[in-house]
């Protein structure tokens, strides 16, 4: 399966009608990632491929994959561009990759951040 690595407009990608999770706008995290986004950029790819219904969705030659709450967050934080991994997937193939991906998804522990923390305040004390 081919894989590149590029910016796309935000504007040239499709959201999969197949997304497993939805994205709560009004919830804390949702919006902290908003802000993340707006003062750091998108930090860590989405995953798109090339839209399979080019012919009728001419607007949109990708289809997200991966990084819905990423690729929202981008949206609403106004970035015109979000960085992309683009990969040949077929339907099942992306759904598959979809599933995956949430279920490897493990939750940061509090005391993982504040190790985290406490390291990045020992390089750069306040």
């Amino acid at each position: 399966m081919a894989e590149s690595f590029k910016r796309i407009p935000l504007g040239q990608i499709y959201e999969s009608p197949a997304a497993l999770r939805v994205v709560d706008r009004q919830s804390v995290e949702f919006q902290e990632l908003v802000a993340s986004v707006k003062e750091k950029g998108v930090l860590l790819p989405i995953l798109v491929r090339p839209n399979p219904n080019l012919e009728t969705q001419e607007a949109f030659p990708y289809m997200l994959v991966d990084g819905l709450q990423r690729f929202t967050a981008a949206t609403e934080a106004g970035l015109e561009e979000v960085p992309a991994t683009v990969k040949e997937l077929s339907d099942t193939d992306a759904l598959e990759t979809q599933i995956v991906a949430n279920v490897m998804r493990i939750d940061t522990k509090p005391v993982e951040y504040t190790k985290a923390l406490q390291r990045l305040l020992s390089q750069q004390p306040l």
